[in-house]
């Protein structure tokens, strides 16, 4: 039994392949055959039956009126890669349609689209004649290109500055795989005045250093030809990414506000650069980090407690993974109503629609006097009992303070210090005495109110600058006051 490729000049006959004895592979799929095949035996092609069968009435060559000007010629297996289709954007991958003079591809389904689609979109490229076709951005080193997205399923592709699928006409480097929605090209700030770095204004520059927040050279990065944010005075630089990144969670564990860190951080390479600093185990998953103190909690470190409950929700909030609840590509947080990150984790109700940012969940104190309580029914006593109980609770679990100005591992709370001997603050240099903070590991101690001291702060004597609190002194003889 013989079968005619339109694709090649001869006839290819059946054949039954053993898969023990024979050796053979297929042309389309790379992949060994075993069982029905079709051959032709003066050019040594081999392919499965049903390959054989899919490329059966495809032409050797076409000539596409979107690409008119040079013949597209069948690639059987495909490039190696997956691919982008020129036409509808879409990721491909195994057989295409592509120009042997130029880097221009198309999938099978743009290839043999009706006349119609054809002329619907000519059309529409007419219409948007008065766009500029390509753009120099001031934020990516190459020209952008005008790209109108066709697909109306799964978005294979998100602008690169506010991380919703592309939708539309937007303007794009495919070699990069950057692109940014037509109404996000004038919405990338020049200057940032970024939480991580709140003395100086970080200005976008193509540079080639360290990013603070992943710890990645930028030039090795993905964002290697993109511009990035940095503090010249500093030495302080965020790539492209890393610049979106925001504190939101508060905890009395740290005196800065932690960021999340997730997506953004998957590369399986880049996971081993971080390091908790609570367990001292490696974050190969989503954990928080201050930027400023290079410090990397686990979720389960933080803590953040698979279960929780929040004031404003009767039922219990799930620890969940990444949620999307949404078809129209909108995700919002229940409790703040600000937009959330479908990739994020977040606390959501079982029993009912309800999801919140891990931070709205926890930092309910800063919530509960953002929705002020005079619309709120008045708390019986039983109801307030209750709720200090949970916050005792919560107190309990909250026992580890990383604090690296003064010491550089995890201090466990010690509710009685009096009974460690003749012992000093390693702060105040001040006798022990009530409760504290201890280094199971050195006997490094400081008083609770030495271990909640802030960073940085303001005096009426010296306003001109802020004071950062300074540990390193050997002495205290060493200490030189400048007031008394």
């Amino acid at each position: 039994m013989e079968i005619k490729l339109a694709s090649h000049e001869h006839s290819i006959g059946y054949h039954c392949l053993d898969d023990e004895t024979d050796d053979k592979w297929c042309e389309k799929c790379t992949e060994k055959i075993c069982g029905a095949a079709y051959a032709c035996v003066k050019c040594e092609l081999w392919l499965h039956e049903l390959c054989a069968k899919a490329i059966q009435y495809l032409p050797r060559e076409i000539t596409h009126p979107l690409h008119s000007h040079h013949h597209l010629m069948l690639d059987w297996s495909g490039p190696a890669a997956p691919f982008t289709c020129d036409l509808c954007l879409k990721i491909s991958s195994g057989t295409n349609y592509t120009c042997c003079r130029c880097p221009f591809e198309l999938d099978l389904v743009c290839a043999f689209a009706s006349s119609d689609d054809h002329v619907a979109r000519k059309k529409r490229q007419r219409s948007n004649s008065e766009r500029k076709q390509t753009m120099q951005h001031y934020c990516h080193i190459h020209p952008l290109v005008l790209y109108e997205y066709s697909n109306e399923g799964e978005h294979d592709y998100n602008c690169r500055w506010c991380d919703k699928p592309l939708t539309g006409i937007f303007y794009g480097c495919k070699s990069c795989g950057f692109f940014l929605h037509e109404f996000c090209s004038d919405k990338i700030p020049k200057t940032l005045n970024h939480p991580f770095h709140p003395s100086h204004p970080l200005r976008l520059d193509f540079v080639d250093a360290t990013c603070n927040a992943c710890t990645q050279w930028i030039s090795m990065s993905k964002d290697f030809s993109t511009a990035a944010y940095g503090c010249q005075i500093c030495n302080f630089n965020l790539d492209f990414g890393c610049a979106k990144l925001l504190p939101t969670l508060k905890h009395e564990s740290h005196n800065h506000c932690l960021t999340y860190v997730g997506p953004t951080f998957r590369d399986l390479i880049l996971k081993y650069h971080f390091q908790c600093s609570s367990c001292r185990e490696l974050c190969l998953d989503t954990f928080y980090r201050c930027v400023q103190c290079d410090l990397n909690l686990h979720l389960k470190c933080v803590p953040v407690p698979p279960l929780a409950k929040h004031r404003y929700h009767r039922h219990p909030l799930l620890l969940n993974q990444p949620i999307r609840e949404d078809e129209i590509g909108e995700y919002y947080c229940d409790i703040c109503e600000k937009e959330r990150d479908p990739t994020h984790e977040v606390y959501n109700c079982q029993k009912c629609t309800y999801i919140a940012h891990i931070e709205c969940v926890l930092n309910q104190q800063e919530t509960s006097t953002k929705q002020d309580s005079s619309s709120s029914p008045p708390i019986s006593m039983d109801a307030k009992a209750s709720e200090l109980k949970e916050m005792e609770q919560t107190k309990t679990i909250l026992v580890v303070q990383v604090r690296p100005v003064f010491h550089k591992h995890p201090l466990k709370f010690c509710e009685v210090t009096e009974n460690l001997g003749e012992r000093v603050c390693g702060a105040c240099r001040l006798e022990l005495s009530g409760p504290g903070y201890i280094c199971q590991g050195c006997l490094y101690i400081l008083h609770e109110n030495c271990a909640k001291l802030p960073d940085e702060i303001q005096h009426p004597l010296h306003p001109q600058h802020h004071l950062n609190l300074y540990a390193t002194s050997t002495s205290p003889d060493q200490n030189i006051c400048d007031k008394c």
